[in-house]
């Protein structure tokens, strides 16, 4: 920790989260989200941005989250 205050990315306990990336600027995380609720519905890409605010799905049925350069 670099004694900046810290912030809670995503968390809404209907979603498992993981496979996280940043992109090259560090301005923006990208991620995987699966429902736990619904064992129907496909994994998720979403992304957030370093400054705040909510979730963009940006994929649907995704397997992996990433940058391309």
């Amino acid at each position: 920790m670099d004694g900046q205050p810290q912030s809670l990315i995503a968390g809404d306990t209907g979603f498992a989260y993981g496979g996280m990336a940043w992109d090259p600027t560090g301005q923006q995380l990208a991620f995987q989200q699966i429902s736990r609720t619904d064992p129907e519905a496909g994994p998720q890409i979403v992304v957030r941005s370093a400054a705040g605010g909510g979730l963009d799905v940006v994929a649907d049925d995704a397997r992996s989250a990433g940058w391309l350069p």
